[in-house]
């Protein structure tokens, strides 16, 4: 609920706290409750609408991936994966698609171990958004702040596959 405060500087606090939590929190401590940790600061990564707070909650999570060891972070995965097979959400799936991107960075080299599962995912969506593009178009009937909303959504949504995919091609090469 503290990464909702209205106010920037607020939001920036509560990471910053994190931040020093996650460094002085035992590892046991960590392990138990990274789940509660991870989905909501992930949640931030498209709700937030600071540039600044966004580049604070990735530093955040890669804080938390970093301390956390494989076994959690499979488990922590294994959610982003749930998101990023969600297409029929496109935020959830954009939202999948970013955090993997900030497991990528973290695990570098060794995120070759899931590139089979993430490459799948990546083909699966493209073949499925072919197959249906012509029930994606817009209405004639649609209002066109409507319209340009499901544009940005989508265009966010491909911009946070395409650098994904680069970045995972750049460390898995």
């Amino acid at each position: 609920r503290n990464l909702d405060y209205e106010e920037e500087a607020g939001r920036e606090s509560v990471l910053g706290l994190l931040l020093v939590l996650f460094d002085k929190l035992p590892q046991s401590d960590l392990h138990e409750e990274a789940g509660y940790f991870f989905v909501p600061l992930a949640s931030r990564l498209i709700n937030d609408v600071s540039g600044r707070c966004k580049q604070l909650v990735n530093g955040t999570i890669k804080a938390l991936l970093n301390k956390i060891e494989v076994q959690k972070r499979d488990e922590l995965f294994e959610i982003v994966t749930t998101w990023m097979e969600n297409d029929q959400q496109l935020l959830h799936c954009r939202l999948g698609f970013q955090t993997c991107g900030l497991f990528v960075e973290v695990e570098q080299r060794t995120f070759e171990r899931r590139m089979t599962t993430f490459v799948t995912i990546v083909r699966q969506i493209l073949e499925h958004n072919s197959a249906e593009e012509d029930a994606d178009e817009i209405d004639d009937e649609d209002d066109e702040d409507s319209a340009r909303r499901q544009l940005s959504n989508l265009d966010h949504f491909i911009f946070s596959v395409l650098t994904t995919l680069g970045r995972a091609f750049k460390e898995c090469r």
